[in-house]
């Protein structure tokens, strides 16, 4: 059985790097191990990805463990046993250089390399294999590219970033989905306090 798995608290690039890891990987199953950010399990609650919960999964079945945008064991929860396993193949893929990564080398397939999101590297392979994406698959990709490159203005994005996301685009991604998932307005005990700071603020010269 093939596993597909982020790290904890997942974020949109974690989520996204899931999806297109299972275009490579058909018939993976997609596993959150240790939860996720408030507004990734909000997006769940409306939009059907077919995740498994890690409960329902006999870990000891598992022949292929991969891994996005993370390869720290600490990270992954119940799903750390997989590593102590030397039949699991352990397929990587990140934007986090770790040098003393345990995971990484544990297959041929993996791809660790310096880029603004994992879901880069995962466009780049669908790329590479003229594998289609539907444009809600590409909405889900573009969450994470967006998010993880703050839009594309993070000083870690790259070009190749960029072309990640005309990809997305052309393959219909939907950015004003992206665009409302990812605004995050203020509370109302947010505005409180910044409205009280202006009030009693003093100008400087």
């Amino acid at each position: 059985m093939d596993v597909i798995a982020t790290h904890g608290n997942a974020d949109f690039d974690g989520l996204a790097s899931m999806v297109a890891a299972r275009k490579l990987f058909p018939g993976a199953r997609l596993v959150l191990p240790a939860g996720a950010q408030e507004a990734v399990r909000n997006f769940l609650s409306v939009h059907d990805l077919n995740l498994s919960k890690l409960k329902e999964l006999d870990l000891a079945q598992i022949t292929r463990l991969i891994l996005v945008d993370t390869q720290e064991p600490s990270r992954i929860g119940t799903l750390t046993s997989c590593l102590e396993n030397s039949t699991v193949e352990v397929v990587v893929f990140d934007h986090h250089i770790e040098s003393d990564s345990l995971c990484a080398g544990r297959s041929k397939q993996s791809m660790v390399d310096s880029v603004g999101a994992t879901t880069t590297l995962l466009i780049e392979q669908l790329q590479r294999r003229h594998l289609p994406v539907t444009p809600f698959e590409a909405t889900v990709m573009a969450l994470g590219l967006y998010e993880e490159t703050g839009s594309f203005t993070f000083a870690s994005t790259t070009s190749r970033d960029f072309e990640a996301g005309a990809f997305l685009v052309q393959a219909g991604a939907d950015l004003n989905m992206v665009s409302d998932t990812l605004y995050t307005p203020l509370d109302p005990d947010a505005v409180a306090l910044l409205n009280d700071f202006l009030e009693h603020s003093d100008v400087l010269y």
